[in-house]
């Protein structure tokens, strides 16, 4: 949940109106001057579970069961937060909102995106936010060094 909490408490910072954790793309917030990425590596289905499985109500657990998604509300220190939920074919797609916050979820359509924070999740709970798990994609073919051929023996 210390994760969680950390992604919320910074709505304030960049008077965010949504956080989108999306499978498979760039974490990021929705603030009023565009697009703040809080991580430069897409996050993956399991790194969303994770974060949201400590907040994630046995209600809403038994919805995203039966239904494709869910719709909760989470309070916090950092306030109350509606948490939208949609199951796609590649993971959970989710959008946090602040409880009061006008607008249908997910309609904010922004082109102009700020540069990147500091990533903050996943955390340990003995020391510094680290990035998520990822491993850097390998180089386009292009741009590989071309093998050697071996030498027959």
């Amino acid at each position: 949940m210390e994760q969680f909490e950390q992604l919320l408490s910074k709505f304030k910072d960049y008077s965010a109106t949504e956080l989108r954790l999306e499978a498979n793309q760039k974490p990021h917030y929705i603030t009023p001057s565009g697009i703040r990425e809080i991580s430069s590596f897409p996050i993956q289905h399991k790194d969303i579970v994770m974060l949201l499985s400590p907040i994630l109500p046995a209600t809403a657990k038994s919805e995203l069961m039966e239904r494709t998604g869910t719709e909760f509300t989470h309070k916090s220190q950092s306030g109350s937060f509606i948490v939208n939920v949609k199951k796609s074919n590649i993971g959970f797609n989710v959008t946090v909102r602040p409880v009061g916050n006008s607008g249908p979820i997910g309609n904010s359509t922004i082109n102009n995106p700020v540069s990147s924070t500091p990533p903050l999740f996943p955390a340990s709970s003995s020391g510094p936010l680290k990035p998520l798990n990822q491993s850097p994609s390998p180089p386009p073919a292009s741009t590989r060094q071309p093998q050697a051929p071996t030498p027959p023996p």
